[in-house]
């Protein structure tokens, strides 16, 4: 796991900031879910009354958007993408749905890491201008019901036109799932791609920067996926 922060108590015991730092003297390696229900200090006796306390309550807004808290998830959802990559390379032909979860698991860790950094950054506009097509694929495969009916966003026609439309998943490699879709009324279908290896470093990338940004160690799992090649 991702580091902790140096963090200084400017205000007294009873206080959240308080409660914050002596979370980060405690441990070092807690996840964001871990982090959540220590800062959400109302709750803190209960996990499940934790996480009730944040989705209901406005007082716990600011940990539901904390930096530190979306940079614990992107980078679990990092290593979740590279299990997933992992597992899909083992299994060649057979590792389509390991790479299905690889890419959820990959924008997931985007949105994080984009969060963390804002939409600005350098690392951002790299990483998406290497991976334009992860985002329209995750949509896909999360909105999987959607495009097996032919009602998913891009099937929908562009100028009312209905006709025939398709939709075709296909796991080309142990390295590359291809998606072919056609809007209702189109001829041609449009393929988006993913290269999930290639990707999973760019993404690991722009992790580590959102890593950096905020002066955390950088974990095992970043050192390997951002060495050079």
């Amino acid at each position: 796991m991702i580091g902790s922060r140096r963090r200084t108590d400017v205000s007294g015991p009873g206080s959240r900031t308080s409660a914050r730092r002596r979370l980060s003297a405690r441990s070092t390696t807690l996840s964001a879910a871990e982090a959540c229900v220590s800062l959400c200090h109302p709750c803190s006796g209960s996990r499940a009354a934790a996480y009730r306390c944040v989705v209901g309550s406005i007082a716990c807004e600011d940990v539901m958007v904390s930096k530190r808290i979306l940079l614990g998830y992107s980078h679990a959802f990092l290593v979740a993408a590279d299990a997933h990559a992992s597992r899909a390379r083992e299994k060649g032909v057979d590792g389509e749905v390991d790479g299905m979860m690889c890419i959820i698991a990959m924008q997931n860790a985007v949105v994080g890491a984009t969060k963390v950094l804002g939409k600005g950054h350098q690392a951002v506009s790299t990483c998406l201008s290497e991976v334009k097509d992860l985002k329209h694929v995750r949509d896909m495969l999360t909105h999987f019901g959607e495009y097996t009916a032919g009602t998913g966003k891009l099937q929908q026609s562009l100028d009312g036109v209905d006709g025939p439309y398709g939709w075709m998943p296909m796991w080309n490699s142990n390295e590359t799932l291809l998606i072919l879709t056609r809007r209702r009324g189109e001829e041609q279908a449009t393929h988006y791609e993913v290269s999930i290896h290639k990707a999973l470093r760019s993404v690991a990338a722009l992790v580590a920067a959102a890593v950096d940004s905020m002066n955390v160690e950088r974990s095992p799992l970043l050192e390997r996926l951002t060495a050079a090649q």
